[in-house]
């Protein structure tokens, strides 16, 4: 039986590896979902607008089912879609 003293106990401490950067821990993060409700309140469209885009295939979703079913899309696909609307459009 080894006794454990205060010297061995530091040891191990030293040994233990430092933890990752919070960047490294934060680029493996899923992406922040909203409701269609939430997408709504930062385009300014209607709720109903982003729901037909998102059964359409025109933006990413992912569709939660339980008690309280939910349509949640991505904050970045909200953001391309906005940024999308705003390009002027060639004309020929």
């Amino acid at each position: 039986m080894v006794l454990k003293t205060k010297a061995t106990r530091r040891t191990k401490a030293a040994r233990r590896p430092s933890p990752a950067p919070v960047s490294a821990v934060l680029q493996g993060a899923p992406p922040k979902l909203l409701t269609v409700q939430g997408c709504a309140a930062i385009s300014g469209e209607s709720p109903w607008t982003w729901r037909s885009r998102a059964y359409s295939g025109l933006c990413a979703s992912v569709k939660m089912n339980g008690p309280k079913s939910r349509l949640l899309i991505p904050e970045a696909e909200v953001y391309r879609l906005i940024e999308e609307g705003m390009r002027l459009r060639r004309t020929a």
